[in-house]
């Protein structure tokens, strides 16, 4: 929260008051988050790594997980 106070103040946004609590409650409703996971089928990877080839490269990324069903 310090650091988006510290944005706030930098910006010279008004209200940090107000929004905090709006933060918070955002922040406490989010603990318990998880990251939504996929499987791709060959076929569609296939499909983006033909499209995007150069960019999966340059930026490192690796193929996410093929689904086997």
């Amino acid at each position: 929260m310090e650091t988006l106070k510290q944005v706030y103040t930098q910006l010279n946004f008004s209200g940090w008051e107000s929004a905090f609590p709006h933060f918070e409650r955002y922040i406490e409703e989010q603990k318990n988050y998880q990251q939504n996971t996929y499987q791709y089928d060959q076929e569609n990877l296939q499909i983006v790594r033909k499209a995007w080839s150069h960019w999966i490269d340059r930026w490192g990324y690796q193929p996410p997980c093929i689904n086997s069903n």
